[in-house]
């Protein structure tokens, strides 16, 4: 490849590192329910009791009542993001932003470590990371309040690792591949998956050429193996041992879950599936549906036909086995898609390591691809990136103002969503709409029964929940609240003290 060609893949990185800083300030002050807010807000309103001396293994997500503690992921993000806010008197929300935004360039510079076990040359490592710092998902996500960037990078350093100790045999590539191993899996162990799939995939390649003896090294593979589900697998259990002592949290343990995160076999073939597939996770990673078609070229390549399909089955496989996860929250793409376009990357990359006319193809692909993900982010994320979303600002001043800060909030209609506690630094009820909505279930009543030594300052009836009268008069009479609401817009009613 002649020099002007290196020189321009660096000025394509270069422009796409400005452009996406630049485009990653938009938005930095609004609030974290621009997508996904149930989940940001989850995320956050741990972090921000830590900020004010809560427990850390056992830590507080006051949305469900009382007991406070319904972990799901380890929090190791949260509690960075606790001690920086703290620590640098800097505001909540923008601190997790940021954090989450460095975890993602670190995972960025474990990518380019990565790439440099499978023998590319520094200049073509560009490619990889010049798509993951222009991927609308990437450019979206990575700069919410959210744990996808944290248990990315702890992805990319498992998988240089392990391709590092096939390449070494190094015993620190062992030690340090099990612990980042061990931490994906306790951060986000759907994320994990992937990365360890690629590694196994990759592992065996290197085997198959003879380099050495697998059998002489089964502690090793031990390591990276059998250490992360084991992290992973003893957390879920005390995790759920801890939820299941709330009565609503005890509906979220990991087998209440099992058909939300795995879904049906019938889901992972149906026709709506794959439809979601092309077309929302394929734009949402590389901008247009269409993009997939320039894996044609494939036919030209000459060395890395192998690592390209590895990484496809990496982003496949994660897709199959998760797939009701998928279908319904769009950043859990953010797992896996690195491997799509890493897939793109290889593909560009073998095109571009040919000294004939296949580099100029390689070269325009690669200008269409970063082309595509630039006018796709245009076009699907930066309008709700730019304009504040959330609707309930008005409703959360009126909680504030008729509530103190050691009173609770009771939401129906709300679905379980931490937003208004959040927002309203209170702690909560916020019931299921899946469970029966009345004040005297058997969860609803020992839910009442663990608050009885603290008081409800204010009810909220939200969306359809507004018309069950008879839910709304006894949950007044239940916590002696006015009959008349001191505030209501066209989503919701708040009902304070007497």
């Amino acid at each position: 490849m002649n020099r002007y060609n290196r020189q321009l893949i660096v000025a394509i990185l270069i422009v796409a590192l400005a452009w996406a800083l630049s485009v990653t300030q938009t938005g930095w002050d609004h609030s974290i329910s621009d997508r996904h807010g149930y989940r940001q807000t989850q995320t956050a309103i741990t972090a921000y009791y830590m900020v004010r001396g809560g427990p850390f293994l056992k830590y507080e997500t006051p949305v469900l009542g009382a007991p406070w503690s319904i972990p799901f992921e380890f929090p190791l993000y949260q509690w960075i993001v606790s001690t920086a806010s703290k620590h640098f008197g800097t505001p909540l929300n923008q601190t997790g932003r940021l954090i989450g935004l460095l975890f993602f360039y670190l995972a960025a510079l474990m990518g380019w470590c990565w790439l440099a076990e499978l023998e590319i040359a520094p200049v073509f490592r560009l490619v990889f990371v010049t798509l993951m710092l222009v991927s609308p998902e990437y450019l979206f996500w990575s700069r919410t309040f959210m744990i996808e960037s944290t248990a990315l990078f702890f992805g990319f350093t498992y998988l240089v690792s392990v391709c590092r100790y096939a390449r070494t045999r190094s015993g620190w590539m062992v030690v340090i591949g099990t612990a980042c191993g061990a931490l994906g899996a306790l951060v986000k162990p759907t994320t994990l998956s992937g990365f360890m799939i690629v590694a196994a995939l990759l592992y065996a390649q290197a085997e198959k050429r003879g380099h050495h003896a697998a059998r002489r090294y089964a502690m090793p593979i031990a390591c990276f193996v059998l250490a992360p589900n084991l992290a992973g697998s003893v957390w879920t259990y005390w995790a759920d041992h801890v939820k299941s002592l709330n009565p609503i949290a005890s509906h979220l343990t990991s087998t209440e879950l099992r058909v939300w995160n795995f879904g049906t076999f019938d889901q992972k073939f149906a026709k709506v599936t794959w439809g979601v597939l092309a077309l929302r996770i394929i734009p949402d990673l590389v901008g247009h549906s269409a993009i997939p078609i320039v894996l044609i070229g494939a036919l030209l390549m000459r060395r890395r036909f192998a690592q390209l399909l590895t990484c496809l089955v990496g982003f496949a496989a994660v897709f199959l086995i998760f797939t009701n996860l998928h279908v319904m929250h769009n950043y859990y793409t953010y797992a896996n898609g690195i491997f799509l376009l890493a897939a793109f990357s290889l593909l560009v990359i073998d095109l571009l390591e040919q000294r004939d006319w296949r580099a100029k193809v390689g070269l325009a692909l690669f200008v269409v691809i970063v082309g595509a993900c630039v006018t796709g982010y245009y076009r699907r994320d930066y309008p709700r990136q730019k304009n504040e979303m959330w609707r309930f600002d008005e409703l959360v001043r009126n909680i504030r103002q008729v509530t103190r800060e050691d009173e609770l909030i009771i939401v129906f209609g709300q679905d379980g969503s931490p937003e208004l506690p959040y927002y309203s630094e209170r702690r909560g009820l916020v019931w299921f709409s899946s469970l029966p909505q009345t004040m005297d279930n058997p969860e609803m009543t020992q839910a009442v029964k663990n608050l009885s030594a603290l008081k409800v300052g204010a009810l909220v009836i939200c969306e359809d929940s507004r018309q069950n009268t008879h839910l709304i008069e006894s949950a007044i009479a239940q916590f002696d609240l006015s009959r008349k609401a001191i505030f209501q817009d066209k989503w919701c009613r708040l009902y304070g003290g007497r």
